[in-house]
């Protein structure tokens, strides 16, 4: 998933001021705005343990511009050599800083064209005003997608930022948007290596329990009664709806036993590149694009319900992600809210077959 974020990155980044939230040990995405010409990125970063990580991948790089061995030479590991920085100096200002660490870092300009770039690395959460993000941002990236969209408090973050002022009127967000997709399934026929991996995973059943969600890794695209649709749509650049209410209509392609359902990840980074997780799980010739998102599957009834093709298979999908902000830990109350209602039938005439509520991802 590097591959497209690099392109839109460097098709938008240049003389931009950035935001990356939820930067992580390597500030992958914060480098690379550099790398593309940034003048400067602000870096947040909730997790001590990538704060330590991401000083140490800059101090390392400092010592290497100086003809030094670094005092870590494992942290320069972290960094892909496409993300490498040519940082001169460092700037501490510790732990008694409010809201947490903050760290400067003057940089060489990309390709040692341009003027000198700034990259800052806030310890905290974007959320939290004690951090004293400076604003001004013409573009914002983050990475704050689980294997569903709203699962790690993007519209919420992505909306507060908005609310602050902190962004540009022509700020450009990367991703653009980011949705969940949902379809309804067959009954599925797992091969013997399957069950095998399933019973390995869950106490040596082989059996997939109904309502329960089950993460998923190369599910077949043939299993699916009709194309996916949109559970949730987060729309970054337009501002985030933090609660949402869909009534989706599928008419199945095919005869099939119905049981359940399929959700994965669908992002669009700037209209041109894409990643849609449940390709990828189903391309073989894109085995290296793999990535850690999975999608999710589950088994909806007891007893399959034999349905031709053009059946009418209706799900009521809601979303509540106004309280999702991830941190270290994170109440259950806090975490983004869904349910979905199946009901199958025409309409006026459906009868409802399943009902399915969760919090998180």
């Amino acid at each position: 998933r590097v591959r497209p974020y690099a392109t839109a990155i460097e098709a938008s980044a240049a003389g931009r001021r950035a935001l990356d939230i939820g930067t992580g040990p390597a500030c992958l995405l914060a480098r690379l705005c550099l790398r593309s010409g940034a003048a400067s990125v602000d870096a947040v970063e909730y997790s001590k343990a990538s704060i330590k990580a991401g000083i140490g991948g800059l101090r390392a790089e400092v010592a290497v511009g100086f003809g030094r061995e670094p005092a870590d030479r494992g942290a320069l590991q972290l960094i892909p050599a496409a993300a490498s920085l040519e940082v001169r100096a460092l700037t501490e200002h510790g732990n008694g800083f409010p809201g947490g660490r903050r760290v400067s870092a003057r940089v060489q300009g990309a390709g040692g064209k341009q003027e000198e770039q700034e990259l800052t690395l806030y310890e905290g959460l974007s959320t939290d005003p004690s951090i004293s993000l400076s604003g001004s941002y013409s573009l914002v990236v983050h990475e704050l997608l689980g294997d569903q969209a709203g699962a790690e408090g993007a519209a919420a973050v992505v909306a507060d930022i908005r609310a602050r002022g902190l962004a540009t009127k022509d700020c450009v967000f990367l991703p653009r948007s980011s949705s969940t997709l949902i379809a309804p399934t067959t009954e599925l026929r797992r091969t013997f290596l399957e069950n095998l991996v399933h019973r390995f995973g869950h106490g040596g059943s082989a059996r997939i329990e109904t309502l329960e969600r089950y993460q998923a890794v190369r599910f077949h695209r043939g299993a699916l009664l009709a194309e996916p649709q949109a559970l949730e749509v987060l729309d970054f650049q337009g501002g985030p709806s933090l609660q949402q209410d869909r009534m989706l209509e599928f008419y199945t392609d095919h005869d099939g036993d119905f049981d359940g359902m399929h959700m994965h990840l669908h992002v669009d980074l700037d209209g041109t590149e894409v990643i849609d997780v449940l390709d990828l799980h189903n391309n073989e010739a894109r085995e290296g694009e793999l990535c850690t998102w999975n999608t999710t599957y589950v088994r909806l009834l007891e007893e399959p319900l034999r349905l031709p093709a053009g059946s009418r298979i209706a799900l009521r999908c809601r979303s509540d992600l106004a309280g999702a902000v991830l941190g270290e830990t994170q109440a259950s109350e806090a975490l983004a809210q869904y349910s979905v209602d199946v009901s199958v039938g025409p309409a006026g005439a459906e009868r409802q077959v399943a009902s399915l509520s969760w919090r998180g991802g």
